[in-house]
């Protein structure tokens, strides 16, 4: 009986809650206001970008295996948010997923991964002797029309952290926000520097 339940501890499935921070905590959340200076349309293109589950950690082995649940949302949800905030401190309207307008921001999104890999050690080591790999990949175009000027460009990301674990989870969601921040800061620069 005491092997069966030791057994069944072995094959326990470690879930780990994740929320990525906010992109932009300096900035004021979007209100319903009048007094927007410009309006703007933002068209979001990519695969599964409505999936919670963007965040991923894989098994440290046969007995043991590590989840990540991800509570911030979707990365659509993310990105739009940290657009909306980001648009709303210059009084920029931002209209999703429409077509047709003077000023457009497409962007698409080709690649993202963000991967936990546990380090392969015995679990039930009280002190963490190896790290773990946390690989972030994200890859994206993105083309703005401002009235008859247009430019194009790519936006590329690839990180590779080597944590221990109980530091892994903090290092994982600041750096989902930093690669979603420089992506928006980059475009949004663009779209300025398009005059």
């Amino acid at each position: 009986m005491h092997n069966i339940i030791i057994l069944l501890i072995l094959f326990i499935s470690f879930c780990k809650q994740i929320s990525v921070p906010d992109i932009y905590p300096e900035f004021q959340e979007p209100k319903e206001i009048n007094q927007y200076t410009d309006e703007v349309c933002v068209i979001i293109n990519g695969k599964d970008l409505e999936k919670d589950s963007f965040i991923r950690a894989y098994s440290i082995s046969r007995l043991f295996s590590s989840q990540v649940k991800n509570q911030s949302g979707s990365l659509l949800e993310l990105l739009k948010k940290g657009i909306l905030k980001r648009s709303y401190q210059e009084k920029i309207q931002v209209i999703f997923n429409k077509s047709g307008c003077k000023k457009t921001i497409f962007l698409n999104i080709h690649e993202y991964e963000f991967i936990w890999y546990p380090p392969q050690e015995f679990i039930q080591n009280p002190i963490p002797i190896r790290k773990g790999e946390f690989l972030a990949k994200f890859d994206a175009d993105y083309t703005i029309l401002k009235e008859k000027k247009q430019v194009q460009k790519n936006f590329r990301v690839n990180i590779k952290l080597y944590l221990l674990p109980g530091e892994e989870y903090n290092s994982i969601e600041r750096t989902v926000a930093q690669i979603l921040k420089d992506f928006i800061d980059e475009f949004y620069l663009q779209y300025w520097v398009l005059n």
